[in-house]
């Protein structure tokens, strides 16, 4: 099963359960996937000077790339994190935690 595919059965599980914070990070991972890809598709599309080239929007993510928006994700959510308990709102503050435990679950593989 490759990283996709493996992110598309963990959506269409926690769709199936209903656990709806694991819902909106997947999809938020699926969107950052999809736009790294894009990005990657354009910056290549550029470097061939559009020598009858159409960009390509499928352009593969690689394990290291998507490790790194993982990565990428925990550490916002730990910046906001630190926001949230700074300015004293708990109930979102353990928001952001889920969705950091759940990212996590991602990098360890």
């Amino acid at each position: 099963m490759n990283l996709k595919q493996r992110f598309q059965h963990d959506l269409r599980e926690a769709l199936r359960t209903q656990d709806q914070t694991r819902v909106n990070v997947i999809r938020m991972l699926l969107a950052a996937f999809e736009q790294t890809q894009e990005m990657m598709g354009k910056q290549a599309f550029e470097l061939s000077n559009g020598a009858d080239i159409l960009p390509d929007r499928h352009q593969m993510l690689d394990e290291q790339a998507v490790q790194a928006i993982i990565l990428n994700e925990v550490q916002r959510r730990r910046e906001s994190l630190d926001l949230l308990v700074t300015g004293g709102q708990h109930g979102h503050a353990e928001m952001e935690k889920a969705e950091i435990a759940i990212l996590e679950r991602y990098l360890a593989g």
